[in-house]
């Protein structure tokens, strides 16, 4: 198998959690009294460090961001209307190359405390040897997260497979020199994701294993 490593996005790839990701980035504005973002601008910041991605989504607010974080904070506790699971098969596809010998990790723009979080709930945590979090590493698309986890585990580049839904999960592979697969079921479109780095576009679960052990 020509992957040792498959580091995995989260939000989007793994649970499908972008609409209440942007459902509460709009909250945020309707909170602190600035304009709604519009639903693609909202996701496509998705994978950003939420200051980072506040910043982005309202360059005109600057004097409001602190507002807007702990504004998307709150509606994020508050919102259990839309709470995100895992897309189905997950733990399945996970456990399967785990049995093959592949090590699991997970590059995200969720805090430490966020994916620590979903990683409890979601009982999967004992799959993955390492994450990389955006507070402890700079925001995709930089190459930081993936090149953090390849050094702390001695595996080369080549060896190693990002697979996420974002453009930027996208252009952080290519900036660390890292194979792409992207997922269809996310932040990004299959058009936009279709003219990216990515070696191939999947639906599904089954597509990302044809990929990973072709």
């Amino acid at each position: 198998m020509k992957y040792k490593l498959i580091i995995f996005d989260w939000d989007g790839t793994l649970m499908d959690s972008i609409p209440k990701i942007v459902n509460c980035l709009k909250q945020a504005a309707l909170r602190v009294g600035v304009p709604e973002p519009k639903t693609g601008d909202a996701a496509a910041v998705i994978g950003l460090s939420l200051e980072v991605a506040i910043a982005t989504l309202f360059p005109k607010h600057k004097a409001m961001w602190p507002e807007l974080v702990t504004g998307y904070q709150a509606s994020y506790k508050s919102n259990t209307t839309l709470e995100p699971a895992m897309f189905k098969g997950t733990a399945e596809l996970l456990m399967e190359l785990r049995t093959q010998g592949m090590l699991l990790a997970v590059a995200t723009g969720k805090s430490r405390r966020g994916l620590d979080r979903v990683l409890k709930k979601s009982g999967l945590s004992h799959y993955f040897i390492t994450s990389r979090t955006a507070d402890e590493a700079s925001s995709k698309p930089a190459p930081d997260m993936l090149e953090q986890i390849l050094s702390e585990l001695g595996i080369a580049a080549s060896s190693a497979l990002m697979v996420g839904d974002s453009l930027l999960d996208m252009q952080m592979a290519k900036h660390a020199k890292v194979d792409a697969v992207a997922m269809s079921w996310g932040a990004a479109d299959t058009f936009a994701l279709s003219a990216t780095n990515a070696l191939t576009v999947c639906d599904d679960y089954d597509a990302l294993r044809s990929t990973i052990f072709s």
